[in-house]
């Protein structure tokens, strides 16, 4: 299952605002697999649009399909 974690406002290359979404993979690590004990697994990041990012340091992001950079506008 995956959950928001959280939403940061970025700014796109020439200047239009984005909002970047922090999703975490949660892994149910129960005995009998019902969900009643999940830990965090893998993270991802995606503009709101749904376009997927690579994380390059805190305060920056790279669109995969196009490699332009997403700036936080806030910190991480």
């Amino acid at each position: 299952m995956e959950i928001l974690v959280r939403s940061y406002r970025a700014r796109r290359p020439g200047g239009t605002d984005a909002a970047v979404h922090e999703y975490c993979e949660m892994i149910d690590h129960s005995l009998l697999r019902n969900g009643s004990d999940w830990l965090p697994g893998a993270k991802r990041y995606a503009l709101s649009t749904g376009e997927p990012l690579r994380p390059i340091d805190a305060g920056t992001f790279q669109l995969l399909a196009t490699g332009e950079l997403v700036i936080l506008m806030e910190p991480a």
